[in-house]
């Protein structure tokens, strides 16, 4: 049999399989490359820095900031205001949830802050790190506007030279990306000897976290001028501690809550409290008894009475000494006993305040030791002639005793700054509570028997679930309501961690370590919250009037007011870009809602100079082609636009109409006295109507078409002289013309120039401005503050509005609620935006620091109501109202 020859593998078949191996082999290259020479940044980063953070997966970090509940609440504060539109953008866009995106941010990154300004970026770039080093050849053929590449050996990198600002030095050192604002710490880091440039004054560097979104180390000094408090006793307490140089905070985010963990070292030349110090921190019974309803609550459980008051004499000295004294003599003269029998005797090493919601007196607690000593001590007061005690309270069958503290006990009392000279009190489940509300306590030993206690409650859970229960002091609070001492200044922490509504703070010591934990719960925001990244400083004299333009289509829309006079700012309200038009003499805007844009250069408003000279302007302020057009107009009042085109009233009492293709045309009017305030327009049957109040001695209002034709049993007389346009509307498919004189004369006509039955009416006051219809009332605002609401029957009624002139009202309704009733919104002569209800009840967080007029909407679409309003200090504010 003859051997079989050997089949040999087609060579198409034999380059397919060398290809698909070379094609694997490249990514382990690659990977292979990647960890040659690799160096980490803890190596690298200098010491003596102010603060150093490192972050393990930034893509992971960033996402989960995006995606937190809270970001806008923080956004809105002046410190992280200038990354808002970053913030903004990086949300809408989604780009954190690409794949290649989060695979090139998903390593380590280490950055440090030093005291002097220099700033400190390295960044691994992993796997990616063989492409990174090819960047340079690769970017250096791309033109991009103050990027240049500078070659120096060792030191070859990128710098971003801004107009403004420091430089920025970029390169590859390894597998980093070192990034700094100054030159000789980035090349230190290149050279690997950083340490000859900055002093370090650590003993050592604690290990940093990777499970933690971020860890950061702080130098002590920023941390405690950030949280110290205003307490002398807190100060002279920090005072005698021994803090090394560095302390340890990790950082973890989630959807809804933030969870802070700050761990540091300590000791201290005071006795008393290095005993505490030392002192393992055990879980505090008391907080099992905390009410369901408990809004705020701080425990103490560092020692005994007596171990306090010795800690308490190191920090006041011979002052409280004799305070003790005293207390001490008074004491067993009219009792007989000493402080050690009075209190010291039966009080254990717990203490508690707490407030119950919707009620102002505290509840405070004592942990009993020694119930029989206590009774036993009680029994002594009570038989004393110098206590008085009353039973007579009894709420819901339950006796709840009174008893009048004397004043040498009030001055221990006072140690803590308790002020109770009469107290209700009871014994309940090894705790004695005190309060000068009788219905607190009984609230709090119902909860206690039913087991309805504040860790039961979800937000409990959720704040105290991921810290050690065990702990020296602790405070629970709802920030709307109680605000720690810690966040009671105005820094930008404090007012960063204001923001939230609940939160659970937790001190535990131990073997001279302290670990301070702060949990935070986001919460649905309500009431008026600054949108991010306002107020916006906006470069000049703003006037009092903001506009929007929105676009056809999409949620794109421009805020748009007028600088100085002669400048118009349009701002982009989803990342903040401005746009700017400027003329050599005075312009007024003038928007349209029929002018809604497709595209930011589709025709968008209408810019009007003092000389008649008018331009159709772009979303983006860009010149409409065939634009500008000189009317030669001398403007007798304010321009108005309706229907795509602009009306421009003449001294000489004609109309300039102005159309959108550059086209204009004079149209004569019939009557004979000058406009003063601009037309007035609405669409009746699709047929639009125009009226108008020229003033004159003889007053007329008219109702026209747009062409100037008048109306049927129009003009009509009104008696006296009036300010500004009256007011066009519909109710009940009729339409009315509403119009009141300066002395208060309201007259209400059909659109056949009849009065309406009911009408008119005399408002007493003065008035400066014309009424505005919501729908179902009529409102105006008289000279003198007072707000009237007056019904289609002629009827109104009122609410004054203290301390407020209004010779420049203004009326706006808008329904922010929700509700489908839209509530009322004025302004006058001074810097306060009221809301009311239809009911003339004041809205809550009113009035808001603006004036003028205001435009009320919904800015992004996310159901939620918007209000934006320039203040008198030149700034544009936008706010949420939830």
């Amino acid at each position: 049999m003859k051997n079989a020859k050997k089949r040999k593998l087609p060579r198409f078949l034999v380059i397919v399989l060398v290809f698909l191996c070379v094609l694997a082999a490249i990514p382990l290259l690659v990977a292979g490359l990647s960890f040659s020479g690799r160096i980490t940044a803890d190596s690298l980063v200098p010491d003596g820095s102010v603060a150093r953070a490192f972050v393990p997966n930034p893509a992971s970090t960033a996402a989960r900031v995006m995606d937190h509940k809270g970001i806008d609440s923080l956004l809105a504060d002046p410190v992280l205001t200038p990354i808002a539109p970053l913030v903004t953008g990086l949300r809408e866009s989604r780009l954190l949830d690409n794949p290649l995106v989060r695979l090139a941010l998903n390593n380590p990154l280490t950055a440090a802050v030093y005291d002097d300004g220099r700033a400190l970026l390295c960044y691994d770039t992993g796997m990616l790190s063989v492409v990174a080093r090819l960047s340079p050849a690769i970017i250096s053929r791309k033109n991009i506007t103050g990027l240049y590449r500078v070659t120096a050996g060792n030191h070859s990198r990128f710098e971003y030279r801004p107009k403004e600002g420091a430089v920025i030095f970029a390169g590859m050192h390894h597998n980093l990306l070192i990034v700094s604002n100054n030159q000789a710490l980035f090349e230190s880091v290149i050279d690997g000897s950083p340490t000859a440039l900055v002093e370090s004054g650590n003993e050592a560097l604690p290990a940093l976290q990777r499970e933690q979104d971020a860890t950061i180390l702080l130098d002590t000094r920023l941390l405690l001028a950030t949280i110290t408090p205003e307490d002398p006793d807190i100060l002279a307490l920090i005072e005698t501690l021994d803090i090394p140089n560095l302390a340890q905070a990790d950082l973890s985010i989630e959807d809804e809550k933030i969870d802070i963990t700050v761990t540091v070292s300590l000791s201290s030349r005071a006795e008393g409290l290095q005993r505490i110090l030392a002192k393992q921190s055990a879980v505090p019974s008391i907080q099992e008894n905390f009410p369901l309803t408990t809004q705020y609550a701080t425990t103490l459980s560092t020692g005994t009475l007596k171990e306090l008051l010795d800690l308490a004499r190191t920090i006041r000295g011979p002052a409280l000494d004799e305070q003790l004294a005293t207390a001490e003599s008074s004491s067993k003269f009219i009792l007989g006993m000493t402080l050690e029998q009075l209190l010291y005797s039966w009080t254990g090493s717990e203490f508690a305040a707490f407030g119950l919601e919707g009620r102002p007196n505290p509840v405070f607690a004592v942990e009993i030791s020694d119930e029989r000593q206590r009774r036993l001590v009680f029994d002594t007061l009570v038989a004393s002639i110098a206590i008085t005690q009353d039973d007579s309270v009894v709420l819901d069958g339950m006796r709840i005793p009174s008893i009048r503290v004397p004043s040498f006990l009030l001055a221990v009392l006072k140690i803590w700054d308790i002020t109770v000279p009469t107290q209700y009190y009871l014994v309940e489940n090894g705790f004695l509570y005190f309060s000068q509300s009788p219905e607190n306590l009984l609230d709090t030993v119902r909860s206690v028997r039913n087991n309805t206690s504040l860790i039961r409650q979800d937000v409990w859970k959720q704040l105290a679930g991921s810290t050690d229960d065990r702990s020296a002091v602790s405070l629970f609070y709802s920030l709307d309501r109680s605000i720690p001492f810690f966040l009671r200044g105005n820094s930008a922490l404090q007012r960063i961690l204001k923001l939230y509504g609940r939160g659970l703070a937790r001190a535990q010591l131990g073997a001279n370590t302290a670990v301070l934990s702060l949990s935070l719960l986001a919460g649905e925001p309500t009431g008026i919250i600054p949108i991010p990244g306002y107020p916006v400083e906006t470069g000049g004299k703003t006037d009092n009037k903001v506009s929007l333009i929105e676009f056809s289509g999409k949620n794109e829309k421009r805020i748009v007011i007028t600088l100085d006079g002669t400048t118009v700012l349009a701002i982009n309200p989803r990342n903040g870009k401005q746009y700017t038009w400027t003329a050599n003499e005075k312009v007024q805007v003038v928007t349209d809602p029929s002018l809604k844009p497709v595209q930011p250069e589709d025709p968008a408003l209408w810019i009007v100079t003092s000389r008649g000279r008018v331009s159709l302007a772009t979303a983006n302020l860009e010149p409409v082609q065939g634009f500008p057009v000189s009317t030669g107009a001398m403007l007798s009042a304010e321009p108005a636009a309706f229907g795509g085109r602009l009306y421009l009233p003449d001294q000489d009492t004609s109309m300039h109409v102005v159309s959108p293709d550059g086209s204009y045309e004079v149209r004569s009017m019939p009557y004979t006295d000058v406009l003063r305030s601009p037309p007035s327009f609405i669409l009746d049957d699709n047929n639009p109507l125009m009226g108008v109040y020229p003033k004159g001695f003889f007053s007329e209002l008219w109702l026209m078409n747009e062409s100037g034709a008048p109306q049927t049993g129009w003009p009509v007389s009104v008696s006296g002289i009036a300010f500004g346009s009256p007011t066009l509307f519909t109710a009940d498919g009729d339409l009315f013309m509403a119009f009141i004189t300066q002395a208060g004369d309201l007259t209400v006509f059909t659109d056949r120039g009849s009065l309406k039955s009911g009408f008119p009416v005399t408002i007493p006051g003065v008035f400066y401005a014309q009424p505005v219809f919501c729908g179902t009332w009529l409102w105006v605002l008289s000279a003198g503050g007072r707000l009237y609401r007056i019904g289609m029957d002629g009827r109104y009624t009122w609410r004054d509005i203290p301390d407020l002139t209004a010779e420049n009202a203004v009326i706006r309704t808008h329904d922010v609620t929700g509700d489908g009733t839209p509530e009322i919104f004025a302004t006058g002569d001074a810097n306060a935006l009221y809301g009311f209800t239809r009911e003339l009840e004041p809205l809550d967080n009113f009035p808001l620091p603006a004036w003028g007029t205001p435009w009320f909407g919904d800015i992004n679409g996310d159901g939620i109501a918007n209000c934006f309003a320039v203040g008198m200090d030149y700034r544009l504010y936008g706010w949420q109202l939830r």
